[in-house]
């Protein structure tokens, strides 16, 4: 079992305490700072400085990512840091950061900081997870890895632009010491463009980490080699982010999993949204079987939901 799982199994009384997942006023009483609605948009907006846009346009396409100051306010980082850290606590994964709005205020915002290099109304898709890196729980970010999972799909326009990106937020500032981001930039990447699924290289010296003050915006394309790095009982703080897919309006819709900011988010349909993401890696953390029942339970609440599934995952649950 991983350490991912074992965010689940932290209290001797767990399976009694993921049951209060399904009750509406447990996620009110569990973060009473933030807000449950049907509805959370609120026009929410964020801006990239003029400098970090023009060099995010150049870096993208020369190097695979982009990286910018603080651009999320330090009152929506540290509300939502708490959250994590409360969830953690109680015995929950930190990806349950969604039952709240403004977890998704914050998504709102971050695609119009990045209208600049995908374009016009570019949204996110409902492929989501949110780390809480420390000595005491998981201890390390995922290991060297693309995320090219949509190989079929072109993901870059001509000029290299990204048409989809990985988006990373740090809650909290990432560092060295707390297993900040690092990557490969793809102009030393000796695999690309010819050899994307090989991972493997000698080239240490031309990794780069990527230190980030909270509510900075870190994306990259899906072919960047990137990794995060282990948490020292050193480290001041621990690691708390969070990872999703935007993706330009110009073209279909990589996956069928959307969010509109034109439509509602009700609890339900998050918690359901948090329990695929959640069997979606059941392969690779091996939840314990109340976690997998407490998953399907949810994504059985919203029936809806059932064909927007993954094939794989729409077969398990037959």
């Amino acid at each position: 079992m991983t350490p991912d799982a074992k965010f689940f199994q932290s209290h001797h009384d767990w399976e009694l305490r993921i049951e209060q997942t399904f009750f509406a006023d447990f996620w009110k009483e569990l973060n009473p700072h933030l807000t449950i609605s049907d509805c959370p948009w609120r026009d929410t907006r964020y801006a990239m400085t003029e400098t970090d846009i023009a060099r995010a346009r150049l870096q993208v396409c020369e190097e695979g990512y982009l990286q910018s100051e603080p651009a999320i306010p330090k009152q929506h980082t540290e509300a939502l840091a708490l959250a994590v850290s409360n969830l953690v606590e109680f015995g929950l994964h930190p990806i349950f950061l969604c039952a709240y709005d403004e977890y998704w205020q914050l998504l709102q915002g971050v695609a119009r900081s990045l209208e600049p290099i995908l374009g016009q109304g570019c949204y996110p898709l409902a492929d989501f997870w949110t780390w809480y890196i420390s000595p005491e729980t998981a201890s390390k970010g995922w290991p060297p890895h693309r995320d090219a999972q949509f190989g079929e799909r072109k993901c870059l326009r001509e000029d290299k632009s990204p048409l989809l990106v990985t988006a990373w937020l740090p809650l909290l500032d990432t560092y060295p010491l707390n297993g900040c981001m690092s990557v490969l930039p793809m102009s030393a990447d000796p695999n690309l463009p010819e050899n994307p699924s090989c991972c493997a290289f000698s080239n240490h010296q031309d990794s780069r980490a990527l230190p980030a003050q909270a509510g900075s915006i870190l994306a990259w394309n899906q072919y960047l080699l990137h990794w995060g790095g282990g948490c020292s009982p050193w480290a001041r703080n621990p690691r708390i982010s969070s990872g999703i897919y935007f993706q330009s309006a110009e073209v279909e819709p990589y996956v069928a999993r959307t969010v509109s900011f034109c439509e509602d988010v009700p609890i339900k349909g998050r918690l359901a949204l948090a329990s695929v993401n959640l069997l979606g890696y059941h392969a690779n953390h091996r939840y314990p079987d109340p976690v997998v029942a407490m998953c399907i339970r949810h994504i059985q609440a919203v029936p809806e939901y059932h064909s927007r599934l993954p094939e794989y995952l729409q077969t398990a649950l037959g």
